[in-house]
């Protein structure tokens, strides 16, 4: 279903979210746990925090991008090691608050899975990546200030990058894409221009599916994206993948190809 799914165009994201959101929300001992947005459930699920900071944070503050520094430099040292978040200001709300609105004004159907998906966003001080997702804080992300001075396509097409990540951590949940043995496998990644894991190859691959999809559906140029993706699969050997895996580079990735 996800390959058929994935083969047309669409986004497994929709029907994968809600079970996943569902399943986390069953495995936290919180009677308060269906009302958190997703990040803090899956931040409580991997143990960056637990339950009862989740309480204190929100009475002290009234609104869910505001859950305070303390509370947030712990969110992002147990998911993104290494990093400090931008106090709360004025400024860092307007700029979060205006995404949903210049994504939705630029593409509505991008505007729409992001606003579907993402729920929450960290803004990082210092950092050499303009934006970052991971599954443990997911639903959440991890940018800098330069994010939001992005053109709107910039923008847009970071924004389907970082959705992409976010549907293949779900679809890893769904059915494991690494094989056993192929965790430890680096090799040079052409997209980040550095030695990566697998499943980071995998994610770059995705990524550039995705942002390739996006710029076919504006008549955006994506030839470079596509010579990208081609030589990112190259790295990925079927040794170190599960048959979805395999199936998603056949049968999905391979289109296109140039």
């Amino acid at each position: 279903m996800i390959i058929e799914e994935l083969q047309a165009g669409g986004w497994a994201l929709p029907k994968l979210l809600p079970a996943f959101e569902g399943a986390l929300s069953s495995r936290l001992d919180s009677p308060k746990a269906s009302e958190w947005p997703i990040f803090l459930k899956s931040a409580v699920y991997y143990k960056i925090i637990n339950s009862s900071e989740i309480t204190e944070a929100v009475k002290a503050h009234t609104a869910i991008n505001c859950l305070g520094i303390k509370f947030n430099s712990k969110l992002i040292s147990g998911a993104i090691p290494g990093n400090k978040p931008l106090p709360f200001s004025e400024r860092t709300n307007v700029e979060s608050e205006k995404i949903w609105f210049r994504l939705n004004n630029y593409n509505q159907s991008l505007g729409k899975l992001f606003s579907n998906t993402i729920t929450n966003i960290l803004i990082v001080d210092g950092c050499d990546f303009k934006a970052a997702s991971t599954p443990l804080i997911y639903g959440c992300l991890v940018v800098t200030m330069d994010w939001f001075n992005l053109s709107e396509h910039e923008l847009a097409l970071s924004a389907t990058h970082e959705l992409a990540h976010q549907e293949l951590f779900l679809i890893n949940t769904t059915d494991r894409l690494v094989a056993a043995g192929g965790d430890k496998v680096l090799k040079y990644a052409p997209l980040q221009k550095t030695d990566r894991p697998t499943i980071g190859r995998l994610h770059a691959a995705h990524a550039l599916y995705r942002m390739i999809k996006f710029q076919e559906s504006i008549d955006h140029d994506s030839s470079h994206n596509k010579r990208l993706l081609k030589q990112t699969c190259l790295t990925l050997e079927s040794n170190e993948l599960t048959v979805l895996a395999k199936q998603m580079i056949e049968k999905v990735y391979s289109q296109c190809f140039i």
